[in-house]
């Protein structure tokens, strides 16, 4: 009797069903999920997970072909963290489902009420877990980190450095006593093509003092500066500041009445970051909104694919 033997193709094309045979969606709703709720009934749209964190509880289980979709129309808080891998012929896929417009994942927090510090500056009553700030919306807009000089000014708002010694002092005579910058940043053009950021430790008459150890090029004279992160810079509508001490964001709304706008902040450094040896996965019509430094970061892995998403803020 002769031996029995599958053509190669039928081998690979049963292998595929095979795998995708088993692979499984799960859904996130925000506003009609629940986390205490089975995989089996996540696997329903009418029975959907609620949170970003659920889902990094699930990751290290997914198999090739399984997806992770959330529901359109609807705002998801939080840092989503990949940790699986798919197969070229089945990614694991992050998107979304129902209709409407893109699920939104972010990291912006929305400030509940305000308190007045005089002056035309507010501070929010609420603080927020964060360690930095980078993103201010009002009404959906973006608004700068509070800085003396305004942008706006002469020389596009940068001082010129009159004198400099070592490598953690400048003199301008721009400078007076008053306001003091004590623990504020100042911001110096080293060169046509580097800015760096310093931490004030001291300021007193037209000399300030900062931390000089984190760059490795000097300051020049007659090159600009400014001060920034400070909230003696708040002075045109919608500037603003976080202190970190008090985890509350303080803006300058003039004659303006804060609690007839929409003020949100930013709060994390990623919306979505995978492990580094990952591979084969597909993220698809999600929009990636509000965070402090890299909105989708990944590093190691191949085939990773993003398509038809947006990234604001």
């Amino acid at each position: 009797m002769k031996p029995l033997f599958l053509n190669p193709l039928i081998l690979i094309l049963l292998v595929i069903s095979f795998t995708q045979g088993f692979a499984a969606n799960y859904y996130i709703s925000q506003e009609s999920g629940d986390d205490s709720r089975s995989k089996k009934e996540a696997q329903n749209p009418d029975t959907p997970w609620r949170s970003i964190d659920k889902i990094n509880a699930l990751f290290n289980y997914l198999k090739p072909g399984d997806a992770i979709l959330f529901k359109r129309g609807e705002v998801f808080y939080g840092t989503l963290h990949i940790s699986a891998s798919g197969t070229i012929t089945s990614p694991i896929k992050i998107g979304a489902y129902g209709s409407g417009a893109k699920p939104i994942i972010t990291s912006l927090k929305t400030v509940k009420g305000w308190k007045s510090l005089g002056n035309g500056i507010y501070e929010s009553t609420n603080s927020f877990d964060a360690k930095t700030v980078e993103v201010v919306l009002i009404n959906g807009e973006i608004h700068e980190l509070g800085r003396y000089p305004n942008s706006d000014v002469t020389d596009e708002g940068y001082l010129q450095i009159e004198s400099v010694k070592g490598s953690n002092m400048l003199s301008s005579s721009a400078l007076g006593g008053s306001p003091n910058w004590n623990g504020g940043e100042v911001v110096i053009k080293k060169n046509q093509w580097v800015i760096d950021t310093h931490q004030i430790s001291s300021h007193s008459g037209n000399q300030v003092k900062f931390n000089g150890n984190i760059s490795s090029y000097p300051v020049r004279k007659e090159y600009g500066f400014f001060i920034q992160n400070h909230i003696k810079t708040l002075d045109t509508f919608g500037e603003w500041y976080f202190n970190s001490s008090t985890k509350k964001i303080n803006i300058y709304f003039g004659k303006s009445k804060p609690s007839s706008m929409k003020v949100e902040v930013s709060t994390l450094d990623n919306l979505l970051t995978k492990d580094y040896r990952d591979t084969d996965i597909v993220i698809e019509n999600l929009n990636f909104k509000g965070v402090n430094s890299d909105a989708i970061q990944l590093k190691g892995g191949k085939n990773i694919r993003i398509l038809d998403s947006e990234i604001k803020f």
